[in-house]
Order: C-alpha cells, then sequence, then structure tokens
C-alpha cells in the first residue's frame, strides 16, 4: 500500500511537471511569433541575425552614439560597444576613446557619445567600415580600398588594414594604377602614393589611354622625370601627355604645361600631335609655347611644334589646306577652324576636315606661314632625293631631329624678313 501511495504521488508531480512544461512551451511559441512578426516589420527575416548601426537605434538597442566629423559637418551613427570593442574586428581608437571618457568621470550621457575627425574625402567611405566590423563584410575595388585603408589605420582595425592592404598590392595593374593614384591622392596616402607609382612608370607606355587622365598633375611630373619611365620613343611620351592634357583641360596651367612639354622631357614633339600642340598651346599658353630659354627660337616648344608638323605634310596638311581654299572660294568664313554658310550651313557635305584640320585652321597666319614654309622645303628634299636616283630610301619615320637645324633656321630667318618688310 506504501508502494502504492509513492506511485499516486510520483504520478501526480509527472502530471504538474508536463503541465508547466507545455505552458512555458506554448509561451515561447508565442513570444516567438511575435518576434517573427516585429522582426518582418522591420525587414528583417531571420530573428537570429544580430542588431547592426543600419538598424533603428530604438529597435537595436543601440547603446553608443559615433559622431563623425570632416570638418564640414557631423555624421551620426548609433552604434554598439560590444561590436566595436570586442573581438579581431574590434577598433583600437574607440576602445581607446571609451577608456578616457571613463577615466575623466563625464556624465554618462557624454561617455555614450564619441567624436572622430576624420578627412572630408574619406568620411563618406565610413559605413564601409562599419560594415567590415559589425558583418566581416568586404566588398573592395580600387575605389573604395584606398579610402578603407586610410580609416582602417586611423581607427586602428588592424586585421582590416592587413586585408586591405593585401587586396591592393594584388589588384595593382596598369589597368588599375592611375585609379589608385587618384585615390591615393585624394586619401593623402604618401606610401602607397609611391607605391603605385612605381608600377605606373614601370607600365606606363601600357596605361590604357581613358586612364591616363586619372593621374594627378603633381604626380604625373614626377613620372615623365623618371629615368625609368616606360616610354618607347619621345614621340610616343609627346602622344600620352597629349592624350593626358586632353583629358584634363581644365587642370592644366602654365607651370604644368611648361613643364611637361619643357624640351628636357619632350625633346621630339609627335607629327600627330604638333598641330594640337600649336592650337591649344597658342590660345592658352602663348609665354609658354614663346619660351626660348637658354637655346634661342629653335628652342622653343613653337618651333619644336611646327619643325615636327611640317614633316607629317601629307598626312596633316593636305586635306585642311584643300578645305580652307575651298572655303575661301565659297566666300565661307573658316576663322578660328569654324566654317559658316551664308545659309546657316555648318559643313559642307563635300569636304571632311579632321581634328588636326581644324588646329591648322585655328591656327595664326604667320604660323601657317611658318609650317608651309618648313613643309615646302621638306618635299623639296624629298624630290631631290628621288630624282637623284636614290631608290634605297627607308620607310619614312615620324622621328624629328632637333638638332638639324640648318635649313630651318635659314626658312625663319626669310620668313622674320619677310614680317619685317610687310610690317614696314
Amino acid at each position: 500500500k506504501e508502494s502504492d501511495l509513492f506511485k499516486e504521488a510520483e504520478d501526480f508531480l509527472k502530471e504538474k511537471m508536463n503541465n508547466i512544461i507545455g505552458i512555458g512551451y506554448q509561451c515561447g511559441l508565442a513570444t516567438k511569433e511575435r518576434a517573427q512578426k516585429e522582426l518582418a516589420a522591420l525587414g528583417v527575416e531571420d530573428e537570429a541575425i544580430k542588431p547592426t548601426w543600419r538598424m533603428d537605434p530604438r529597435q537595436s538597442f543601440s547603446d553608443m552614439v559615433l559622431v563623425i566629423k570632416d570638418g564640414k559637418q557631423s555624421h551620426i551613427y548609433h552604434v554598439h560597444k560590444v561590436d566595436l570593442t570586442s573581438g579581431e574586428r574590434k577598433s583600437g581608437l574607440i576602445v581607446k576613446l571609451l577608456g578616457q571618457s571613463r577615466i575623466s568621470g563625464e556624465p554618462t550621457a557624454r561617455k555614450n557619445v564619441v567624436e572622430v575627425t576624420v578627412d572630408l574625402y574619406c568620411a563618406q567611405f565610413v559605413p564601409f567600415l562599419l560594415d567590415y566590423i559589425y558583418d566581416d563584410k568586404l566588398d573592395l575595388n580600387a575605389t573604395i580600398a584606398p579610402a578603407l585603408r586610410r580609416l582602417a589605420n586611423q581607427f586602428d582595425v588592424r586585421i582590416l588594414y592587413s586585408l586591405v592592404s593585401s587586396f591592393i598590392q594584388q589588384d595593382l595593374s596598369e589597368e588599375t594604377v592611375s585609379t589608385y593614384l587618384e585615390q591615393a591622392d585624394l586619401v593623402h596616402d604618401v606610401e602607397l602614393t609611391d607605391v603605385a607609382m612605381i608600377i605606373a612608370v614601370q607600365s606606363f607606355d601600357l596605361i590604357p589611354s581613358k586612364e591616363l587622365g586619372k593621374i594627378p598633375p603633381q604626380v604625373l611630373q614626377q613620372m615623365v622625370s623618371d629615368q625609368d619611365l616606360n616610354a618607347p620613343t619621345p614621340e610616343r611620351l609627346c602622344q600620352r601627355i597629349a592624350t593626358y592634357m586632353r583629358s584634363r583641360v581644365r587642370d592644366i596651367d602654365d607651370e604644368s604645361f611648361f613643364f611637361l612639354t619643357h624640351a628636357n622631357i619632350l625633346p621630339k614633339i609627335s607629327p600627330g600631335e604638333a598641330l594640337w600642340f600649336l592650337s591649344y598651346g597658342l590660345a592658352n599658353f602663348p609665354g609658354v609655347m614663346n619660351d626660348q630659354g637658354d637655346g634661342g627660337y629653335e628652342a622653343s616648344l613653337k618651333y619644336r611644334c611646327v619643325l615636327a608638323a611640317s614633316k607629317n605634310w601629307r598626312k596633316s596638311l593636305i586635306s585642311p589646306i584643300k578645305a580652307d581654299i575651298k572655303h575661301k572660294q565659297e566666300g565661307i568664313d573658316s576663322t578660328n577652324g569654324h566654317f559658316g554658310f551664308k545659309k546657316n550651313r555648318l559643313f559642307s557635305d563635300s569636304v571632311n576636315v579632321d581634328n588636326n584640320g581644324r588646329a591648322y585652321l585655328a591656327l595664326p597666319d604667320d604660323v601657317k606661314v611658318e609650317i608651309l614654309q618648313l613643309a615646302l622645303m621638306e618635299a623639296a628634299d624629298s624630290g631631290q632625293q628621288h630624282l637623284g636616283g636614290n631608290c634605297h630610301m627607308q620607310g619614312r619615320t615620324d622621328v624629328i631631329d632637333v638638332g638639324t637645324r640648318d635649313r630651318s633656321k635659314s626658312v625663319r630667318d626669310s620668313f622674320d624678313e619677310q614680317q619685317m618688310n610687310t610690317r614696314w
């Protein structure tokens, strides 16, 4: 009978425990369903996802305010101390600032506010830094990496700094080096600039034309001064510099134009770019074009361009000269290379003028005459060689020998005399 009594008591306790467990299970279900609804309302499908800085601070229970000052405005981020101060992705800077706040004895409310001043350009990349600290999320490219590297260094997120530096090292190539130089200059990363410049110097001839314009002017000046610059010929370097200038017209000033076209940098002008340099230079930097330095007129950029243009007379001059003559015969104004028909027509259907032709038509008359004089002498010399039976001529070359100037100088002297007589 005693055993029966104990058995009844045991059964009674089991029943009560089952009821309690059942109630707890039902409450758990209710709580889970409620949580799912609240998270769904916030756009979060999985309740296991932890709160982030991107959520409403009231929903994420943010316990810290990160204030980013960029010199113009402040950016507010509602963050969590545990995420920013613990784990391998923690910020050493935030740990340090919070420690200083506790020691200073500031009010509790102020202890939960951390202010950090960052570079104006880098401020826009702080969200990428926080995404990495919270979620180990890292999506890098040549535009993001330099700024994120700078922020990782400032916030003392050491593992991020190592990851980004490793990515940059592997990603640097002739395709990306211009972007890295541009971004390194924007974030004032001298170390990255030096590393990227080495790659740019070695691969200068291979950098895509559309990418050249990203290189800051002061950086390009250092590059073209490097004796290891990868430019097969002076004419090729001239083509690269002309491409660069056309892509950064607003950034080219007297100083940069003078430096990049100096005879020490461009001893020879590419015939294909000579007319463009003449047109652009005389219109914007006449002082630089006529600067003679210690070498006289023949050392000036204007003369080097005129000489190069005359060497390429068959390709560069015939079409614009024909167009110019046709326009004059038809009574069309071709001043500065703009053609206006009396009937408001901009171009004649029978006239095709390329960019070199337009550059030629935009030149002052005295420069045109000088080019034509030298071109005439060049054509005469070519004709004499042909008539003289020199059938072993090598193919024409675009190389301009600035050192051979005797014939050109006599032409220049006769032109100056003609101009003086015209003035009198």
